[in-house]
Parts: structure tokens; C-alpha cells; sequence
């Protein structure tokens, strides 16, 4: 398995409309995640930046970002990327 492949992805926790006996896991896992869960943790995590890169389900690529130098998000991208690869 590639170390891509390998990461972990941190559950933010959601505050959604769930059934009493239904516990949202809020731990690592190596599962993929609904994006709507992503972004939901993400939204409460009081981000001072965000960068969205993701495809749809037609393979075509989707970008956004609430930074305006491209210096700044290429940082930001390859600081994750070192944490993706270990």
C-alpha cells in the first residue's frame, strides 16, 4: 500500500441530527470519509485558511482556496503533502 494510501484522516467532530443510539466516531481511520463530513469538521475547526482540492464523481477536478497568493497556498500544499508521505 502507498504511503498515500497509508495516511490517516482525522475526524473533526460534526454536530448533525443523529439517532440516540448512533455514536459518531471521532478517532483516525483509514476509511474513506463523505465529504460532507469532512467539511463539516472542517467548518467548526475555525480554519484561519482552507484549501479544497477534490474530483466529482466523473473524475473532473474541483478547486477553491481563501487565500489569494499562490506563494502561500503552494506552502501550505507542500507542508501537507510531507505529512501525506511520512
Amino acid at each position: 500500500m502507498s504511503a498515500l494510501a497509508e495516511h490517516r484522516v482525522r475526524l473533526g467532530r460534526v454536530k448533525t441530527k443523529t439517532p440516540d443510539n448512533v455514536v459518531i466516531f471521532d478517532a483516525y481511520t483509514r476509511l474513506d470519509l463523505p465529504p460532507s463530513r469532512v467539511l463539516a469538521g472542517a467548518l467548526e475547526a475555525g480554519l484561519s485558511d482552507v484549501i479544497i482540492i477534490g474530483r466529482d464523481a466523473d473524475g473532473d477536478g474541483y478547486y477553491a482556496a481563501s487565500m489569494v497568493d499562490g506563494g502561500d497556498m503552494l506552502w501550505l500544499v507542500e507542508k501537507f503533502k510531507m505529512r501525506i508521505l511520512g
